[in-house]
């Protein structure tokens, strides 16, 4: 019978410690990238979401967040800083005053290549846009033109979206707890777009009213109600 000697005790511990903190870092790099490619990050890295929906019923509200995406990068643009716009620079709707710790920035002002630096902006946007349909519960709505439409408004003016939403609905809807119930229904069933492109419309009015510096923009706001 063969005696193990504390020694070789000791060395067979370690041998098998090592393959096993080894194994344990092989396992959290795996799922760190796993996590990548089936998971996008709310913008604090506090919340994880699934990139491919768990339900097969989930690919329908999937297709219409990439429609109002769409939408929404065809009238937003590209890059913009105009010294007149009250929400700074802003990347393809994406404003600096309301943003301003998103990793978008950093990107560009990154020295690398355009092609790189575009592949990574549209992540970055994809999934800040991902998480506001998310939060704002934007898959309540199950009509795909009138979510486009809406989600457009809510990134543009998103309390005046608030405000108008609560008004017709007689809902509790907020930055809390989203697109209500109450609210949902209403705007499913009931809720008609040339009456909140009227009240978008005056609201832009009442804007340049008061600051007469905005007039120069009342023509873009009041066309982009249209689409």
């Amino acid at each position: 019978m063969k005696v193990y000697r504390p020694k070789d005790i000791l060395k067979n511990a370690v041998i098998v410690l090592a393959v096993l903190a080894a194994a344990g870092v092989l396992f959290f790099v795996s799922f760190l990238e796993y996590r990548k490619l089936h998971f996008y990050p709310s913008p604090d890295k506090k919340k994880w979401y699934p990139a491919i929906p768990s339900n097969p019923n989930d690919y329908q509200q999937l297709d219409y967040f990439e429609k109002s995406l769409s939408h929404l990068q065809r009238i937003e643009g590209m890059y913009c800083n105009d010294p007149l716009d009250k929400g700074k620079e802003t990347y393809c709707g994406v404003t600096k005053r309301y943003y301003p710790d998103w990793d978008g920035w950093k990107i560009l002002d990154c020295d690398i290549s355009p092609e790189n630096k575009q592949t990574i902006m549209s992540v970055l946007t994809y999934r800040l846009y991902k998480n506001m349909w998310d939060a704002n519960n934007f898959g309540a709505i199950s009509d795909s033109t009138k979510a486009k439409y809406l989600f457009e408004f809510y990134v543009h003016t998103p309390h005046k979206f608030y405000n108008v939403i609560n008004h017709f609905s007689k809902g509790k809807s907020g930055w809390k707890t989203g697109i209500d119930s109450i609210s949902a229904r209403y705007i499913n069933t009931s809720l008609s777009m040339e009456d909140v492109r009227k009240e978008r419309i005056a609201h832009f009015f009442q804007i340049i009213e008061n600051d007469s510096s905005q007039t120069r923009f009342i023509r873009g706001w009041v066309n982009r109600t249209k689409k």
